[in-house]
């Protein structure tokens, strides 16, 4: 019988109890990467949706860690960083046209290599 079972962030598929362990150790040991996850919208007379065109979110991988902690740190630094070169940008773009313009937005997530863990991106 295959159960599903929600671990932090992650929903893992797990036949019994010693592969739930198993599961569980690669979560907390690692290793990590971190995922920049860009998104553009398209604004219209206050009405934003997402951009004609882009599937979805553009996922990237930044960098591996090997520890959960050292990733997080990281992304605090990263999203930090990223907002304040965004925010300017995007204000800018939004004052030459205001009723019509495009929005770009960034986030990091922090999720177990793919290499070690058999998880995927998204």
């Amino acid at each position: 019988m295959l159960v599903l079972v929600l671990v932090g962030f992650l929903l893992v598929p797990v036949k019994d109890a010693a592969q739930l362990r198993d599961e569980m150790l690669a979560l907390v040991e690692g290793p990590w990467i971190l995922v920049s996850q860009i998104t553009r919208v398209q604004c219209q007379d206050g009405t934003c949706q997402p951009l004609a065109g882009q599937a979805g979110a553009q996922m990237r991988r930044v960098q591996r860690f090997s520890s959960v902690e050292a990733c997080l740190a990281m992304r605090e630094t990263m999203l930090q960083r990223v907002q304040d070169a965004l925010d300017p940008i995007n204000q800018l773009v939004k004052s030459r046209t205001p009723q019509s313009y495009i929005k770009t937005s960034t986030t990091f997530i922090c999720q177990p290599d793919s290499a070690t863990t058999q998880e995927r991106l998204p």
